[in-house]
């Protein structure tokens, strides 16, 4: 009797633990809610007055459905610190080629789904354009409600690549008046 009662004890002390971790661990993924979405950057060689697209997979590890918002943007880098600015228009953008902009998807729970964003390139474009995919899953049964977006950059080559060309210059060492030497000694 003693000896039962203590395989009892026993048998549930490691059962517990075990089902607290797996609990856990679909609770952390439960969190932010939503959708993996991958490649998380995308580079294409397209042919100028070609019509193609491009694909995306939206992954649903969840027990719900999930569903996101796909958006096609502008966006420039600001010089100094490269920080991301959404909506300025640039000679290289591309999110124009896109008929489609905003495109609302659905994924069923334990589903992939690949998401085919179509668009035409303009003839005589030639070198590297670029646009972002940002992709907001709706947080539907998260726990905490959390929002996400996935700032996926879409760059294209059309023709010809062309290799980017980058000038380096050396700052120019002046006079200062007053300064040991006449130059600033550090």
């Amino acid at each position: 009797m003693k000896r039962s009662i203590l395989l009892t004890i026993l048998a549930a002390a490691l059962v517990i633990p075990s089902a607290q971790a797996q609990q856990k661990a679909t609770s952390t993924q439960t969190e932010i809610g939503g959708l993996l979405i991958s490649p998380l950057m995308q580079r294409l060689t397209v042919k100028p007055g070609q019509s193609t697209d491009v694909t995306f997979v939206a992954d649903n590890p969840r027990q719900l459905r999930e569903s996101a918002q796909f958006e096609l943007v502008s966006f420039t880098l600001e010089e100094g610190n490269y920080r991301t600015i959404f909506g300025a228009e640039n000679p290289r953008d591309c999110a124009v080629w896109f008929p489609n902009k905003v495109q609302e998807i659905q994924v069923e729970p334990g589903q992939r789904k690949d998401i085919h964003l179509k668009f035409d390139v303009p003839r005589g474009c030639s070198g590297a354009y670029w646009c972002m995919l940002r992709v907001t899953p709706h947080p539907d049964g998260s726990t905490t409600k959390s929002m996400v977006t996935y700032e996926i950059p879409l760059v294209l080559i059309a023709g010809k690549n062309v290799k980017p060309t980058l000038k380096v210059s050396t700052p120019t060492i002046s006079h200062v008046p007053g300064a040991k030497n006449g130059f600033l000694v550090f």
